[in-house]
């Protein structure tokens, strides 16, 4: 029989996961709720928006990109909360509108590499890995296109437009959200068509030369033997008979 601790326990645990994010397998940090009911971080599901896919990752149920420009946040008032609590000093990044600061685990990773007195750190943001250049006071994509944005060091009272790309008031236009990555994204994804078009004539162009050396063996073998007697039309299909008798149909 179950104790009444023990079914305290699962309870707690059960309520416990229940809040963690099935991407980082983290505490959900401004969970945001997609068209199948299914709840993620809303950093973790903007990395996957950007992905090929676009899948919900519990259920493979598809969903629009757009659903960041307007996410169901579970608990906005926690975005505004998180905005303002405490007097000290935390990053910001500037985005296509203004300031936004960082999210709450990204701004504590930044700060702990400040403290030490690093010239630089890289964080995990959507999927992304960035370089935050502290005497640059700079943050940029390590790997593939993307832009350099500015950051800073500032009061958490200084004002912003949102936290992470959520807006703190978001009753304002689409306009006014933060869509700079979303213009770096898709500078990216032109990007990589551009490199995919040119892989594709890469391609196209060594195998017209492939098939242009071959032609050249094949005249060359050719060649070779007439001079022994051999004659051909085609290495393709037909071979010429020898001394030129026909061939016999088999019975």
């Amino acid at each position: 029989m179950i104790s009444a601790t023990e079914i305290e326990n699962r309870t707690k645990y059960s309520l416990e996961m229940s809040d963690e994010c099935p991407v980082c397998l983290l505490p959900c940090s401004h969970p945001v709720e997609l068209p199948c009911n299914h709840t993620f971080c809303f950093l973790c599901i903007k990395g996957v928006a950007y992905s090929a896919q676009r899948k919900c990752p519990m259920c493979r149920t598809p969903f629009p990109r757009e659903i960041l420009k307007n996410p169901k946040v579970i608990n906005h008032e926690e975005i505004a909360r998180i905005a303002s609590e405490g007097d000290g000093y935390i990053w910001y990044y500037e985005g296509s509108n203004g300031w936004w600061q960082y999210d709450h685990r990204t701004n504590q990773e930044i700060e702990a590499a400040f403290s030490c007195n690093r010239s630089s750190c890289e964080v995990l943001i959507a999927g992304f890995i960035y370089k935050v250049d502290f005497e640059e006071m700079v943050q940029f994509r390590v790997h593939g296109p993307g832009r350099k944005r500015r950051i800073k060091r500032d009061l958490v009272s200084a004002s912003k437009k949102g936290v992470a790309g959520l807006l703190l008031n978001p009753s304002q236009d689409e306009k006014n959200s933060d869509t700079s990555d979303s213009e770096e994204e898709e500078s990216g994804e032109a990007a990589g068509r551009v490199a995919r078009a040119l892989t594709l004539t890469a391609l196209v162009n060594l195998y017209e030369e492939r098939i242009h050396s071959i032609r050249n063996d094949m005249e060359q073998l050719s060649l070779r033997l007439s001079r022994l007697g051999i004659h051909t039309s085609s290495f393709v299909s037909d071979v010429a008979p020898v001394n030129g008798s026909t061939p016999t149909q088999e019975s």
